[in-house]
């Protein structure tokens, strides 16, 4: 409420005006849903896959105006079946919503044995420069990363800087985001992600019309959205946040401030009320069984589904499958890049894959 520094969560606050004044008054239920549509205006176009995933992109958003007061906290997975379901501009509106830059933290996949290392330098370079967001763009295949496994568990890095053999070690605690089409990810990072699938519910979704841009409506309204995710918030404090979840889900703090809000938005039927339709537990990615296939075994499942989504039983040859790993990824339809992926993931360090 007014400018300074707060010791307990690091974090220092610029006011240009007058210190906001405190309302001690809890919010109306009509304030409640107010808020609550105004949150969720810029992802009101998107067609989510289940309730849990709903639910997902509501801790998300909450996630993204919450995060500097959190540890730790999970990723975010964006999820669909096929290219152009609108994943990636999700998750791009909620970086424009916390940093007011179009295409910030944005980094696209490189699928090679060098990987974690890279990411180590990025997420330093991102602590010494405070960056706030970080996105890793069209995940495909089979992801496996100690470097981010370790980013989601602890809040720190440490590594050495880029051009010189200085050692940096620091905090870091930015909103990290996943996008990907059927992806898998290693039981270390299964864990640690919670899930939000796109179902766009039509065979050509980059043929649909918007009546606004996502990112445009995010960053223009942020903070009408931060005003209303503290209204929402005030809500639930107001209510005694209550601790609906009976378990942490790995992630105490955010279990206690951001899980339970979605479900008490939920049991108070808001999420009705305002629109959204029913939403599930986020946290439901997080509980499920971790995977225990390996690498290989993952690659072979993606292959296996590419092929007879592809080919149905129709014979091929080598050379068809070889011809589809020599093409970019953005040029090739759903089921080759199914095929794509696990070729490559079963095939790693391969330049060229020939037939």
């Amino acid at each position: 409420t007014k400018s300074g520094y707060d010791k307990r969560y690091c974090v220092y606050l610029k006011l240009d005006d007058e210190p906001i004044a405190e309302n001690g008054t809890p919010p109306s239920r009509e304030s409640l849903i107010d808020a609550l549509r105004v949150l969720w205006k810029p992802w009101s176009l998107f067609k989510f896959a289940s309730v849990e995933d709903r639910a997902g992109m509501l801790a998300a958003i909450l996630t993204a105006l919450s995060r500097p007061v959190l540890q730790k906290s999970p990723g975010l997975l964006f999820d669909a079946a096929m290219p152009s379901s609108g994943k990636t501009i999700a998750a791009r509106a909620l970086n424009t919503l916390i940093t007011g830059r179009h295409g910030a933290g944005v980094v696209a996949f490189q699928n090679d044995r060098n990987f974690d290392v890279e990411l180590n330098k990025v997420f330093v370079t991102l602590s010494v420069y405070g960056g706030s967001v970080f996105q890793l763009d069209n995940v495909d295949g089979f992801l496996q990363s100690p470097t981010l496994a370790a980013q989601l568990t602890s809040g720190h890095v440490s590594g050495r800087l880029l051009g010189g053999n200085t050692w940096h070690e620091g905090s870091l605690r930015p909103f990290i985001t996943l996008t990907s089409n059927n992806c898998a990810l290693h039981k270390d990072l299964s864990r640690r992600f919670v899930r939000v699938r796109i179902d766009p519910g039509v065979e050509i979704p980059q043929a649909r019309l918007f009546p606004f841009l996502p990112e445009n409506l995010a960053r223009q309204s942020r903070f009408d959205i931060a005003a209303a995710g503290i209204t929402l918030m005030r809500g639930f404090i107001a209510a005694g946040m209550p601790q609906t979840a009976t378990d942490d889900a790995g992630y105490e703090e955010w279990t206690r401030l951001i899980r339970n809000a979605v479900l008490w938005i939920h049991d108070q039927g808001l999420d009705v009320a305002a629109g959204l339709g029913e939403v599930g537990d986020p946290a439901h990615a997080l509980l499920a069984p971790a995977p225990s296939e390996d690498q290989r075994v993952a690659a072979e499942k993606i292959l296996l589904r590419g092929l007879a989504m592809h080919f149905g039983n129709r014979a091929f040859q080598a050379r068809e499958l070889a011809d589809i790993c020599g093409k970019p990824q953005d040029q090739l339809d759903e089921t080759k890049q199914l095929i794509r992926a696990g070729l490559i993931e079963m095939l790693p360090g391969r330049q060229e894959i020939t037939a």
